[in-house]
C-alpha cells in the first residue's frame, strides 16, 4: 500500500525497468515479479503494458491517495535493526523527511518518534519548511517524543538539524570500522491525526 500510495501521490503514471541495468537475469526476474505482484495485488490483470529486447514497462495503478504519507527526505544513513527497533542515523548534523498530505487532509497532526544521541546529549531542531517547530536536547538513551504540526495538503518538509556536531564510532575510538558521521537517530515514526 505504502509504495502504491507512493508511486500516485507523486504521480508516477508508468514504472520502466531497463533491462541493461540489471548485472544478472535474475535480478531482473526477481524486479518483474515483484512488480507484477504489487500491481496484480491492485487489481492489474496485466501489470505489463510494454515490452521489447531493452525495456519492461508497468503502467500504475490509479489509486486514491487517501492516507498521509510519511518519506525519509535527505542525509539518512540505511535502516539498521537495534533491540528498539528499526532506526535510521541523521547523516552527519541535518536530514529532511517528507510529510506528503492527501488533497483535503491538511490540518493538525501528531508526529511520535523515538531518538537518541551518538556519544553525548545533542540538541534537535525540527522546522516545518523555514518555521522552527521544535527544540529538545536528546540524551544518549533512547527516548519517546510527540509534537503537533499544522501540515498543508501537499508535500511539506520537515528539517531537523543537530547543532552540536557529529562523531563517528572511528574517532572516538569505539569502533575502528565504522566511520558513518553520527549525531541523532530515530526510529518509530508515526504521523496520526
Amino acid at each position: 500500500d505504502t509504495i502504491l500510495t507512493a508511486l500516485n501521490a507523486y504521480q508516477f503514471r508508468y514504472v520502466v525497468l531497463y533491462k541493461a541495468d540489471f548485472e544478472q537475469d535474475s535480478d531482473l526476474t526477481r524486479t518483474r515479479t515483484f512488480f507484477d505482484r504489487l500491481f496484480a495485488s491492485a487489481g492489474q490483470t496485466q501489470p505489463e503494458v510494454y515490452e521489447d529486447s531493452d525495456i519492461v514497462a508497468y503502467q500504475t495503478p490509479v489509486r486514491a491517495f487517501t492516507a498521509p504519507l510519511m518519506l525519509m527526505g535527505e542525509n539518512w544513513y540505511a535502516a539498521e535493526s537495534t533491540s528498539a527497533g528499526i532506526r535510521r542515523w541523521i547523516d552527519k548534523d541535518s536530514a529532511t523527511l517528507r510529510l506528503v498530505m492527501p488533497p483535503g487532509q491538511a490540518g493538525s497532526y501528531r508526529l511520535s518518534f523515538n531518538a537518541a544521541a551518538f556519544a553525548q546529549p545533542r540538541r534537535l531542531h525540527l522546522s516545518l519548511g523555514s518555521n522552527p517547530t521544535w527544540e529538545q536536547t536528546i540524551p544518549t538513551a533512547v527516548t519517546s517524543y510527540t509534537m503537533q504540526l499544522n501540515l498543508n495538503a501537499g508535500t511539506n518538509f520537515l528539517s531537523l538539524n543537530v547543532p552540536d556536531g557529529y562523531a563517528s564510532p572511528r574517532s572516538l575510538g569505539l569502533d575502528a570500522k565504522d566511520y558513518r558521521d553520527l549525531s541523532v537517530t530515530i526510529g518509530g515514526l508515526k504521523l496520526t491525526r
